[in-house]
């Protein structure tokens, strides 16, 4: 498990700039990722590669659409087109929503915030083009061998100065030199994202990601149609033990597992969209609320202005309904210039995870855990 470079002890002293993270690009059956050696973790773009619950969730989702589509529908003559096109059209909006909260992301800011990408020192041997210059001054080595060899596309860069894998946070004098920045406004640094993390609300381990300013608009969008979707497989589900025509064993128990288990997640899903529609509302987050940050510190006093902070504008309102990114014409100084900071002087924010909140609708309703 890598070391948690936030619990550390304060550095007094100044500390030089360490040198950005070295990383290698890779390409597999035609995609294109990312691998940080030094922390043993590869990166999708921002996301870091953690399959196992969104594979879980994955399953879930498809199984189901599968049970619904070749044991439950054919049984339902009159109206089976009717629920084949309501139901596919619940699951595409359910799978679209969860896959844009990943790749969408909370919104980042590079470990050596405040600097810019093409302001960081030479101190890497990393070979990166676009914002970050060239600052190999070893040409044995053996991250820029491997890089030279891999074939360079347009999809192994990051545009985006925010998104630099170089700027993920991967060893300790890197997090001594970070500790005594200025951090960004509203931002916190996160040791479960290694980068700093734009109005954080939690860390979701459905999706394996943060939650914040970019994404939790498509994270409401995700638990609403979700809860959509489970509603109308619960319906026809249960339908099936009113039908005069008796189930088989088999048929009996696998629509009584799958009626328990939406029975759940509905109402998970339905909590969590209650939840984080007044949260939003009020221009709160989960994390504010965890580390005690004034309810009131962000609440522009009308819940409209407080739904387009994460929304969008309202002369876009009808992009609200989709589960579309809201953000793509600004960059991440736009999304916090109107952010105050939070308390530099707070004990309980000198490490920021301390209080990191994770959601345990991963695991129960009633409550939150930590990592």
């Amino acid at each position: 498990m890598p070391k948690n470079y936030d619990q550390q002890e304060p550095v007094n002293h100044p500390v030089s700039f360490p040198g950005s993270t070295e990383y290698k690009r890779h390409k597999f059956i035609g995609i294109n990722f990312i691998s940080i050696p030094s922390i043993n973790s590869f990166f999708f773009g921002h996301w870091e590669i953690r399959l196992f619950y969104p594979f879980l969730v994955l399953s879930l989702i498809f199984s189901s659409f599968g049970v619904a589509q070749f044991l439950i529908i054919p049984s339902y003559v009159n109206t089976k087109i009717f629920l084949y096109l309501i139901l596919f059209i619940l699951f595409s909006l359910t799978i679209i929503s969860y896959f844009q909260v990943i790749k969408t992301g909370p919104g980042y800011f590079p470990f050596y915030f405040p600097l810019k990408s093409h302001q960081v020192p030479n101190t890497t041997n990393n070979q990166n083009s676009q914002n970050i210059q060239d600052h190999s001054n070893n040409q044995n080595n053996p991250i820029d061998k491997h890089n030279q060899n891999v074939k360079f596309e347009k999809n192994h860069l990051f545009y985006d100065q925010f998104n630099d894998p170089a700027g993920i946070l991967s060893n300790e004098t890197q997090s001594s030199w970070r500790v005594q920045q200025k951090r960004p406004n509203r931002c916190i640094f996160s040791k479960t994202a290694r980068r700093y993390v734009i109005r954080p609300d939690h860390f979701c381990y459905w999706v394996s990601s943060w939650i914040g300013k970019k994404n939790q608009k498509l994270f409401a969008h995700f638990t609403f149609w979700c809860s959509a979707y489970l509603l109308s497989f619960l319906v026809i589900d249960i339908g099936m033990f009113l039908n005069p025509i008796p189930l088989s064993a088999l048929n009996f128990w696998i629509f009584f597992v799958y009626a328990c288990a939406a029975c759940f997640f509905l109402l998970m899903c339905l909590w969590f969209f209650a939840f984080e529609m007044d949260m939003i509302c009020h221009n709160y987050t989960h994390w504010e609320e965890l580390n005690q940050i004034p309810s009131n510190k962000y609440d522009t006093g009308s819940c409209m202005k407080n739904y387009e902070d994460v929304c969008g504008p309202k002369t876009e309102m009808w992009k609200w309904f989709l589960p579309l990114t809201p953000f793509k014409t600004k960059n991440n100084f736009d999304l916090i210039q109107n952010y105050s900071s939070y308390d530099q002087n707070s004990l309980t924010l000198e490490e920021e995870d301390i209080n990191e909140p994770k959601r345990v609708s991963d695991i129960s309703v009633h409550g939150y855990t930590q990592s």
